[in-house]
């Protein structure tokens, strides 16, 4: 497009060349032109500055946050490497175009020196800008909705990363729920440990006191075995000395109810014994109920006071 209409512009100024002398009126059109330039290349300077400042803050912005948010997904770094493409096509445009503009008025001002009418060559430059200018604008709009279209991105990115955050916060949350409970329950655990091993101590304690005890009653039994053969000794005297006296007889008898008393003695220590004994083995069995209710409540994962109000219901 640009060597075309330079073709046409400096043909056009040949032509009017050779039609139409030279007159006194070039050193005006040239100063007109030259100032004419000159305000354009402003104008294109600063509105390229503008679209700068416009741009930049967005994608200024929109790298920081993607560099920020963009660490925990793939798509972000995507996003970032096309608006890079995109800006960066957008930004070789400019120069180039202000690089046309240029031409386009050096062009005019070097034809402007030999043609009577350098408005015609002005229009003509001035068309040739604005159709530039309109391609400029579609690229501008374009990239406008580029940018549009990233920030809905970065919107629904940022809302993904917030979620995700959340997630993790709640995870973390339960986490911290659940070691607390399993501090507790080991907790819990050493406490019923600490309790079964006393029971155990207390148990063997027990077994002990028993044996104590079955060695007592079998002394015990002992002694009413020889008791019992005295008595049918003295039985069978008395029964040799019935044939006796009167005094033989009244020494029997207090023999006999010596004996007796005695017996009733060992009935009763007999009885006595017999009873600690049951009251023993009595305890010895409610220790090894309460001890499977205490493993039971272990294997169920119960607590102390559950197992205590159970042991004090069933009891």
């Amino acid at each position: 497009m640009t060597s075309r209409q330079r073709d046409k512009l400096n043909g056009k100024g040949k032509n009017r060349d050779l039609q139409s002398p030279k007159t006194t009126d070039n050193s005006t059109t040239d100063v007109s032109s030259d100032k004419g330039s000159a305000k354009a290349k402003v104008y294109t300077k600063k509105a390229s500055l503008q679209r700068q400042r416009k741009k930049t803050p967005l994608h200024d912005k929109a790298k920081k946050s993607l560099e920020l948010d963009g660490k925990s997904s793939v798509s972000s770094i995507s996003i970032t490497k096309t608006m890079d493409r995109k800006l960066q096509s957008s930004e070789n445009l400019r120069p180039l175009s202000l690089s046309i503009v240029n031409e386009i008025f050096d062009t005019v001002l070097n034809n402007a020196s030999g043609d009577k009418d350098p408005n015609y060559l002005l229009e003509s430059g001035l068309g040739c800008i604005k159709e530039e200018m309109k391609t400029l604008i579609r690229q501008c709009v374009e990239n406008e909705d580029t940018l549009i279209s990233l920030e809905k991105r970065l919107k629904e990115t940022e809302q993904s990363y917030a979620e995700s955050k959340k997630k993790c916060l709640r995870l973390e949350q339960k986490n911290d729920k659940l070691l607390k409970s399993l501090d507790d329950l080991s907790k819990n655990y050493e406490r019923i440990v600490h309790e079964l091993t006393a029971a155990n101590t207390f148990n063997t304690q027990l077994k002990q006191v028993k044996k104590k005890d079955d060695s007592i009653i079998a002394d015990l039994e002992k002694r009413l075995s020889q008791t019992s053969e005295q008595k049918d000794k003295l039985k069978s005297k008395l029964e040799d000395v019935s044939f006796g006296g009167k005094n033989a007889q009244i020494t029997s008898q207090k023999e006999i109810e010596e004996l007796t008393e005695s017996n009733k003695l060992l009935a009763r220590q007999k009885s006595e014994l017999r009873e600690v004994v049951i009251k023993q083995m009595q305890l010895t069995t409610n220790l090894r109920r309460q001890l499977l209710h205490v493993k039971a409540g272990i294997a169920q994962n119960f607590t102390e006071q559950e197992i205590m109000k159970v042991i004090e219901e069933f009891y």
